[in-house]
């Protein structure tokens, strides 16, 4: 699986999840190299965890961590990203009034939310949010 990075509320890398025998290794790639150390963590399903800190490697910043399965019971069980900070996207401010719509959907000025099942749906991770305890699929709306 592959999951968004995010330092300093920008994207700058990614980050992979792959099974190694009984292991879970994660590795993490960053194109950014900021002028101070960057502990990242693990964000998903209103819950987080520290993955590590990431060590520079040359232009940008990488980390490696093998997990394993108890220790993966510590972290998030649905991953959304990885970051330095909680994101808070521009579609789930807190000025944004989302209004129920047909068959579970949520309805904004500008955005549409249709319910969705984060296993299935891995390669969209980043369209991915939870919103009153549901992970929600976002679709912006031209009009």
């Amino acid at each position: 699986m592959e999951y968004p990075v995010y330092i300093e509320g920008r994207k700058c890398g990614s980050l992979t999840a792959s099974a190694e025998g009984l292991m879970t290794v994660m590795s993490a790639k960053c194109a950014f190299a900021p002028r101070k150390p960057v502990r990242l963590y693990l964000y998903g399903g209103g819950e987080s965890a520290l993955l590590g800190t990431l060590q520079p490697a040359g232009g940008g910043m990488t980390l490696h961590r093998k997990f394993s399965r108890s220790d993966m019971e510590k972290l998030p069980k649905a991953i959304e990203y990885a970051a330095d900070a909680p994101i808070v996207p521009a579609c789930q401010a807190a000025d944004t009034v989302w209004r129920r719509g047909r068959m579970g959907c949520l309805v904004s000025k500008n955005a549409l939310a249709i319910p969705a099942d984060a296993h299935r749906l891995g390669r969209v991770s980043d369209k991915l949010r939870r919103i009153d305890g549901m992970t929600y699929i976002i679709f912006e709306r031209n009009l």
